[in-house]
């Protein structure tokens, strides 16, 4: 559940992003960052995940 919390609210903060450097309107970029997720979740492996995990928390933080 805490994951879940977590990542609509990273989510959301990526679509805001997301719409400063695009011209894309809202739905379009909730669109785009969700498929991004799905695509990123059938891409990795296991042993990638830890680090793809913490390079995102990174990114986030900045």
């Amino acid at each position: 559940m805490e994951e879940i919390s977590q990542f609509r609210s990273c989510k959301t903060k990526i679509i805001k992003q997301s719409r400063t450097f695009t011209f894309l309107e809202l739905k379009e970029v909730k669109e785009l960052v969700e498929k991004a997720r799905v695509i990123l979740e059938q891409s990795f492996t296991e042993e990638k995940d830890e680090a793809i995990i913490e390079k995102i928390k990174e990114i986030s933080s900045v």
